[in-house]
């Protein structure tokens, strides 16, 4: 993308007028529909005959990457796509959801068959989120008993302490307390009862530093994780918007391989070797979310410099992260697809920010005793 582009999107956002809530007019301007149009063809063009969507050309199909897809549909007037997945889903309650220790897999072939056994709370704690912001958003139940049987084997991980399981391997149990994965959960049940004060008892006593205002991973050799911060905030009503700003020791300027641009965004942890454009989009969105419109502009524009043109099509799409000479969170390697090929997490997340889809906002309002909101 050319710099004159950019500033032409930033320009064009930027003089808006306000809307009734107050919030500066933020949709798209013709310079900015290029960019999202271009993103939509994209994704829509992933998606298989069965409604999956894989993660990439040649990645498996991530539990996860249907949650975010589905909620990109449902957003973009697309309904039949988000329920082709959820339709996916709900006819494989019984050949593989309520076999082994329940749960669904969090990778499979584009066939649709899992390529291992591993049911992750996470995922299946996204697909749930994804299945109430369908119910809020068409007011239809459709998909009740998926939702109900996602909630049972969610609340079923958890353990004494107030923390949940990782999930399963079979059935052999995941013993990690991943701490996404339980704010995740938090927000996918409903309402607010013992298990939702477990998980912020567990939180308060375990996973919160209250020197920066942040949530923490648990895991010693690296305590700090990106997307605790936008998922956070997003998550917890009235959550201190300190965690924004202490995300930025996650910021830097590398040289994005795939666009041959220098760009500023968020790392996975504290090596900041990369930017992680899937956890820089959560950031957007949260700093929308928050009001602050200047740092939303700002996120919104460096990733731009991040897209790839796809010849010959009217597409474009964003990599998983910016460059090779990195890892993912801790010391994961970071593959060339991943720098040099559209990843579905990345570009869900810029349009989510752009459009200002917030998943959590179905579930955020949860009238949270006073007394348990260890936050404030």
């Amino acid at each position: 993308m050319k710099p004159i582009g950019i500033l032409l999107f930033i320009f064009f956002i930027a003089c808006g007028c306000r809307k009734d809530r107050g919030e500066p007019a933020l949709e798209p301007r013709p310079e900015s529909f290029f960019y999202k149009q271009r993103v939509i063809n994209w994704l829509n063009d992933q998606q298989l005959e069965n409604g999956l969507v894989p993660s990439c050309e040649t990645c498996p199909v991530s539990l996860y990457d249907q949650a975010l897809s589905a909620l990109v549909f449902m957003e973009f007037q697309e309904l039949e796509r988000a329920e082709a997945i959820f339709d996916f889903f709900h006819g494989r309650l019984d050949i593989e959801f309520r076999q082994d220790s329940g749960g669904f897999h969090q990778f499979r072939h584009w066939s649709g068959n899992p390529v291992y056994k591993h049911q992750w709370l996470g995922d299946n704690a996204w697909l749930l989120i994804a299945l109430n912001n369908y119910e809020a958003k068409t007011g239809l139940d459709k998909y009740a008993d998926l939702q109900f049987e996602l909630e049972q084997w969610i609340r079923s991980l958890q353990v004494s302490t107030g923390a949940l399981f990782a999930g399963y391997d079979g059935n052999k149990r995941n013993d990690l307390e991943v701490t996404e994965g339980i704010i995740d959960a938090f927000n996918a049940v409903s309402g607010y009862d013992a298990f939702h004060a477990g998980i912020l008892s567990f939180l308060k006593s375990n996973r919160w530093d209250s020197a920066q205002k942040s949530l923490v991973t648990g895991w010693s050799p690296y305590p700090a994780a990106l997307d605790l911060h936008p998922w956070a905030f997003g998550i917890f009503k009235d959550f201190p918007k300190e965690t924004l700003a202490e995300a930025d020791k996650y910021l830097n300027t590398p040289f994005s391989f795939a666009s041959r641009y220098w760009l500023e965004g968020y790392c996975f942890d504290l090596d900041r070797d990369n930017v992680w454009f899937e956890g820089t989009g959560q950031m957007a969105l949260a700093y929308r979310t928050a009001g602050d419109y200047s740092a939303y502009l700002n996120i919104m524009s460096e990733m731009q410099k991040g897209f790839i043109p796809i010849e010959d099509s009217l597409q474009m799409a964003l990599p998983y992260v910016s460059n090779g000479h990195s890892t993912r969170f801790g010391n994961q390697s970071i593959s060339q697809s991943e720098y040099l090929s559209p990843f579905v997490a990345s570009n869900a997340w810029y349009l989510m920010a752009l459009e200002g889809i917030d998943p959590f906002v179905v579930e955020r309002d949860k009238s949270i005793p006073l007394g348990d909101m260890f936050w404030r």
